[in-house]
């Protein structure tokens, strides 16, 4: 969490015009106030180059423009270094212009740092549930860490990094693409393979919205609300938290086994392996493409789908289901708009 100064470091033009130039940051100022969004703009949901447009500049307007919510509002505050020299402002006071959104009453709640389920097991009713997991939190104070159990020898299994999803699934994929080869010429492996991904991405769709975003339905239930808090109401409340983007092994390795078979019971021979190479590719590509999307800097074929994404974390957790694409959201009317002014806040 930022440090509330009674007198925080005053900011020239020239100062700032030096902090972008020379040291490739992205500074911004905003109702006198300086900000420093270097590190922010890859998450942001209007994309990065919407923050480098304007590094150095006055964004004051340019943030009223928009339609931003009291999220945008917080996380700003979390990104101020310092005021404007000269600015009417803050020659007499230099508090914060943001620090009314500077609210982290949601701490009374749940302490991020003693154990999330039992917590929220304890704790949360439906309507405190709700209110919480749409409300996205980044954590910024030091030392800070969300852990889902006290015990950190429990929580380690909660925390898988991104690679490892590649790392474990990979030897898999191409087991199955060999055994698949050595059975029907390799145009049928890749027709079938493709089909593969093609229904990844409708199970992928079906699985979010319909069992991954039905918190309005059970979070009456204790149980129920702990366990959607587990698979994906953790996500949503710390869209940023880096150890809890990618599924954890220990869980999907199970489901693998338990689908293949499924699948081998409706499936040809001919078929099977290449269906299921198909699938759990583009699982892989999913999960580790998610990460990718939240944390790292987008290519320009890929800023769309950014965009995409964190306007579904930030401003309509209803729709925008589609993660590799949006082509089911289509389908089934659930399409974010991104061209309407407001999509760029």
């Amino acid at each position: 969490k930022m440090v509330r100064q009674s007198a925080w470091q005053v900011f020239s033009k020239e100062d700032i015009d030096k902090l972008v130039q020379k040291e490739h940051r992205s500074i911004v100022t905003y109702e006198g106030e300086v900000f420093d969004a270097t590190d922010f703009k890859v998450t942001h949901p209007g994309g990065s180059r919407f923050i480098d447009d304007h590094a150095g500049e006055d964004i004051t307007k340019l943030f009223h423009d928009y339609d931003h919510s009291k999220i945008a509002f917080r996380l700003l505050s979390e990104l101020k270094i310092g005021v404007l020299a000269g600015s009417p402002e803050n020659k007499s006071n230099q508090d914060s212009k943001t620090k009314e959104f500077e609210d982290e009453s949601w701490r009374q709640y749940l302490d991020p740092n003693e154990g999330a389920i039992y917590q929220v097991f304890t704790k949360f009713n439906k309507d405190l549930y709700m209110e919480f997991i749409n409300d996205p939190k980044h954590l910024t104070r030091p030392g800070d860490l969300l852990r889902m159990y006290k015990s950190p020898f429990i929580d380690f299994f909660t925390r898988t990094p991104y690679y490892v999803v590649g790392l474990f699934f990979t030897p898999i994929v191409l087991y199955h693409l060999w055994c698949s080869c050595q059975i029907v010429p390799a145009y049928i492996v890749a027709i079938i393979f493709l089909l593969g991904v093609f229904i990844w991405t409708f199970a992928e769709y079906i699985l979010h919205r319909f069992l991954l975003h039905t918190e309005e339905y059970i979070a009456g239930n204790r149980y129920l609300r702990t366990l959607h808090f587990m698979g994906h109401g953790v996500h949503h409340c710390f869209p940023m938290d880096k150890d809890r983007l990618v599924s954890p092994i220990i869980l999907t390795f199970p489901i693998y086994l338990i689908l293949s078979n499924l699948i081998s019971l409706v499936c040809a021979e001919t078929v099977f392996d290449s269906l299921v190479a198909g699938i759990i590719f583009a699982y892989m590509c999913y999960d580790m493409g998610h990460y990718y999307l939240h944390h790292s800097k987008p290519f320009e074929f890929t800023e769309y789908r950014k965009k995409y994404h964190m306007y579904h974390h930030y401003k309509d957790t209803l729709n925008g289901f589609g993660v590799t694409t949006s082509f089911w959201d289509t389908v089934f009317g659930t399409e974010l708009d991104l061209k309407s002014k407001s999509s760029a806040s």
